[in-house]
């Protein structure tokens, strides 16, 4: 018989509740989305100022920011950080395979990249996350779309990440990304501010971005976890 909590005595969420990210299509129309990637850019960001937005973090990006959504497809992730992660605020988003306990809301992962407006719960691509964030944003209803930290670029002294060198780094690590990069650019069907240096859009600050972003969207996570959630006040 199926037990219902691991060993660590983290209960199982049924197949339902793992999936209910299903109902997640539109919930935030219209809302600024602040995508928080790794690249050592992200030290040049006060992600203070953000807090209160809208955001979905990648991978180790909760070392930086404890974002609204937290997003993973990579098993190594859960291998390395599960103790830390799981402590986090943020809802937890992880492909199906990288989710091994069975404890958070998943997706599942189809090859080549896409836009699907209408599903929220089968994101497209390969070996970056940063786009299947994207993805997710814009199927949520988002817009714009804040880049934050998505240069697909190393740093000073060739470091891979913000927090220093990712040793999971491979020679095809920054070529997935920026080709995933290039489908942001190519077929996003919304608005694109990007804060990085990758150099397919033009560089704003982020000072800049928030700006121009009506005040009404400093919310706070709870509000934006009920909504998403579609918990009523």
């Amino acid at each position: 018989m199926r037990r219902n909590a691991t060993r660590t005595g983290l209960t199982r969420k049924p197949k339902h509740m793992r999936l209910a990210i299903r109902t997640w299509v539109n919930r935030l129309p219209d809302v600024p989305a602040f995508i928080v990637g790794n690249s050592p850019s992200l030290n040049d960001f006060d992600l203070d100022l953000i807090k209160d937005y809208f955001s979905i973090g990648v991978n180790r990006a909760f070392y930086a920011l404890d974002p609204t959504i937290l997003m993973w497809q990579d098993i190594s992730l859960w291998n390395t950080e599960y103790h830390k992660l799981h402590y986090t605020k943020a809802l937890k988003v992880s492909r199906d395979v990288s989710d091994p306990r069975k404890i958070y809301y998943n997706f599942r992962l189809r090859s080549d990249y896409q836009f699907n407006p209408d599903i929220t719960h089968v994101l497209y691509g390969r070996g970056s996350t940063g786009p299947l964030a994207v993805e997710l944003a814009v199927a949520m209803g988002c817009c714009p779309i804040v880049l934050l930290g998505m240069d697909c670029a190393r740093g000073e002294n060739n470091v891979t990440d913000f927090y220093g060198n990712n040793k999971h780094w491979t020679e095809n690590t920054e070529l997935n990304c920026f080709q995933g990069l290039e489908f942001i650019k190519e077929k996003c069907p919304v608005e694109i501010r990007n804060c990085g240096s990758s150099g397919l859009w033009s560089q704003e600050t982020l000072e800049e971005v928030l700006s121009q972003i009506p005040s009404r969207h400093a919310r706070s996570r709870k509000s934006y976890v009920d909504q998403i959630l579609n918990v009523s006040s």
